[in-house]
Order: structure tokens, then C-alpha cells, then sequence
């Protein structure tokens, strides 16, 4: 019935001149604007996501995290001046970004089954750097995850000291407390 409709309302456009001509006119009109619209700001958007993501490297990552580790640490009663090893999973992920395309069709008569087909296609959005070359454009840069930690630290022969230190880290990284280590220091005395 909904396809009777449509019939119709198509034969009506195509008979009435006044309807074609109406028609006609809009479709120029949208394809007007989707041509004009690459013109508008297009090259300002583009190079604001072009920029390089900031990218550090895993050395300097980890330094970072370590220094950030000890100065929370050292600010725990009874710690003192901690030495900190972090390790991590893996190294930095890259999430590009894409564009997915669907399409699907149905085939079968009025009063039969009806079969239904889907297709899905994922493609990967590409740029244009400054040096001209093409690049897949960067969604979000996901950081390595902590696989552990090792602290030395003087007060880690007391037991509230550790604790603290475990519970601190687990908190902070989001790890299990089997992935921390705490020791105690070796005495500078001779």
C-alpha cells in the first residue's frame, strides 16, 4: 500500500510541469550548497585536527610517572625519600578515526519470506599533513597502561607504611596489589 502511494505521488510530480519544474529547482539547489559548502572554513577545520598529537616517548613517560609516584609517596609519614621503578603493559595506542558505511537490502514477494542482507564497511579517515602527505587523522591517544610497581623507601619495614603505599598506588594506577612491591632501603651506614 505504502509503495501505491509513493507511485502515485511520482506519476503526479512528473505529469504536473509546474511540480517537475519545482523539483528540478531544488535538487539544483541542494547540489548548489553541498558544492559551495566545501569552500566555507573547510581549510581552517582541517588544519586545527592535523596538528600533531603530542607524543612523548615511552622513557620519558615513565620518568614522569615515576617522579609523580615519588613525590606522592615522599608525602606519607614515615616513608622518606623513596627510589620508585614503574613498568608499563605495552606502549602507546592510537585511536584513528573512521567512518563506517551500512547498507541493506530486502528481497521477497508479498505473502513470502523475506531475506535480508547487511553489509558494514569501515574506512579509516585520511588528511593531508603539512608536507602534503597523506595521514590516518588521530582520534585519541590512549596511554600505556602500569603492569607494576617497585618502591624502596626507609619506612617499609613498618607495616602501616607499606600498607599506605599499597593502598595509594592501587588506587592511583587501578592495579591489583599483587603488582606492587614495597621494600626497605638498604641503611647508608657503614
Amino acid at each position: 500500500m505504502e509503495g501505491k502511494h509513493w507511485k502515485g505521488f511520482l506519476d503526479s510530480v512528473m505529469q504536473d510541469s509546474k511540480k517537475r519544474k519545482l523539483v528540478l529547482l531544488a535538487g539544483a539547489v541542494l547540489i548548489g550548497i553541498i558544492f559551495l559548502s566545501t569552500f566555507w572554513g573547510g581549510k581552517e577545520d582541517r588544519k586545527e585536527k592535523t596538528q600533531p598529537v603530542s607524543q612523548i616517548s615511552e622513557e620519558t613517560y615513565v620518568a614522569q610517572l615515576e617522579d609523580k609516584v615519588k613525590n606522592l609517596l615522599s608525602g606519607i609519614d614515615g616513608v622518606g625519600t623513596p627510589q620508585v621503578m614503574l613498568t608499563l603493559e605495552s606502549s602507546s595506542e592510537y585511536v584513528y578515526q573512521s567512518e563506517t558505511k551500512r547498507s541493506s537490502d530486502q528481497t521477497g514477494e508479498s505473502g513470502t519470506a523475506v531475506q535480508q542482507r547487511e553489509d558494514s564497511e569501515q574506512t579509516i579517515v585520511m588528511v593531508e599533513g603539512d608536507n602534503g602527505e597523506k595521514q590516518a587523522l588521530i582520534r585519541t591517544e590512549l596511554t600505556p597502561k602500569v603492569q607494576g610497581i617497585v618502591v624502596v623507601c626507609d619506612g617499609a619495614d613498618r607495616i602501616e607504611v607499606q600498607a599506605q603505599i599499597v593502598d595509594v598506588l592501587t588506587t592511583a594506577f587501578g592495579i591489583s596489589s599483587a603488582r606492587v612491591s614495597v621494600a626497605k632501603a638498604a641503611s647508608s651506614g657503614g
